[in-house]
């Protein structure tokens, strides 16, 4: 009978120890953000649909970027990685793109969009290329947010 006890005594613990977070999802660490808004319009008009991507460069270690999409009135919040709303504060490359079909509305929901094929980028490469840098895609978030960004991308 002891043994029985013995033996239950350790399957117990033994399963507590394999479901008490061996092999257990990686925690995600905490970005301390600050909120980052503003307006995006191509060609002089606010579109929605348009996605505003902030990629982290130089120092700024801190970040994971953030992204957000605008609505019909060209306003976008962003939020982080984790869904949370802003982005830490530091210096970031600001890309945008604007995914249509060849007949200029939003892909259909369910087909993947192929480019060139059922999808364009409405976005010129001087905006949507991350690796076309310059000033009007760079830019410091303080540590007080930024919730007045203006962004006027021409069609050309």
């Amino acid at each position: 009978m002891r043994c029985d006890r013995c033996c239950g005594v350790f399957a117990l613990v033994l399963s507590a120890l394999v479901f008490s977070g061996c092999g257990g999802a990686v925690e995600k660490p905490v970005e301390n953000v600050v909120p980052v808004s503003g307006k995006v319009t191509f060609d002089g008009k606010p579109q929605a649909g348009i996605q505003v991507i902030f990629t982290p460069i130089g120092s700024n270690t801190e970040s994971r970027g953030g992204n957000a999409v605008t609505d019909a009135g060209g306003a976008f919040s962003l939020k982080n990685y984790m869904g949370a709303d802003g982005v830490p504060a530091g210096q970031y490359s600001v890309t945008f793109s604007w995914i249509v079909g060849p007949d200029g509305n939003p892909p259909k929901p369910g087909q993947p969009p192929i480019p060139g094929v059922t999808a364009v980028e409405r976005i010129p490469a001087m905006w949507s290329d991350r690796t076309k840098k310059g000033r009007h895609n760079s830019v410091t978030i303080p540590e007080a947010g930024n919730t007045s960004l203006d962004y006027k991308i021409p069609a050309k």
